[in-house]
């Protein structure tokens, strides 16, 4: 989560929920500009869980008059990518949401979607996110039963992505790793476009050195099998460099 005190924020909240221990940064203005660090806190999971961890940080901070935007972690989140046979984004905006429903088990219409356009000639090359609405619902209802107003709504490594490719940091194909302690997520770059975003079963978790070579064989094998797919796809003309 990160909360936005007013239109023009005076401050900024962020909360990092984890498996055991939630996360914050409290961040204001400063005098000169920029902003300046108020409060940061670590607080562990007791019996009451996630809400009693929240309820020890309102303690600290108020909730109230701000914006939420929240980050959601890829595994909640479904991509899919798309081709229409036209280029007019009017067009595309119309058409999107009725060329996903076949693509999902249970409909578009409970859920969220957005999309980036990876490239036009004759037709538009699109990756597409969808959410399910229920996901969104459960992360807001953690504020009570008048939550403050939704902002944005991110997704996990591709807030990083985004800043890295704005910085200029991707000159070409790119690929950048959001490695964690049972998962790996792959977010796959083609000059200012994500095109592909990959959840993998490897992370850091194993002990033995032995195992975790074997494993991280594996996971590289798999990496080249999805950017052979993005090249074989026309995504991608070259591996990352």
């Amino acid at each position: 989560f990160i909360l936005e005190r007013g239109m023009m924020p005076e401050g900024i909240l962020g909360i990092d929920i984890g498996e055991s221990a939630l996360k914050a940064v409290l961040v204001s203005h400063g005098i000169r500009g920029g902003y300046s660090v108020d409060l940061t806190e670590a607080i562990d999971f007791g019996a009451g869980g996630l809400s009693e961890a929240l309820d020890k940080l309102r303690e600290k901070t108020d909730f109230r008059q701000v914006h939420i935007n929240l980050s959601l972690p890829v595994e909640l989140v479904s991509f899919h990518n798309v081709k229409l046979p036209f280029r007019q984004e009017k067009k595309i905006r119309q058409t999107i949401a009725f060329e996903l429903e076949t693509m999902l088990p249970h409909g578009i219409d409970n859920c969220l979607l957005d999309y980036n356009i990876i490239s036009q000639s004759k037709n538009s090359e699109i990756l597409a996110a969808v959410v399910p609405r229920s996901v969104v619902k459960e992360r807001i209802s953690l504020f009570g039963d008048n939550p403050p107003e939704i902002g944005t709504i991110g997704i996990g490594a591709l807030a990083v992505a985004t800043l890295l490719m704005t910085r200029g940091v991707f000159t070409g194909p790119g690929l950048l790793l959001d490695l964690g302690s049972r998962q790996t997520v792959a977010v796959f770059i083609n000059g200012e476009k994500i095109v592909q975003v990959r959840r993998y079963n490897f992370g850091q978790g194993s002990a033995e050195r032995a195992v975790y070579e074997e494993e991280c064989k594996r996971f590289c094998h798999d990496l080249l099998n999805t950017i052979d797919f993005l090249k074989w796809g026309g995504s991608m003309e070259d591996g990352p460099s």
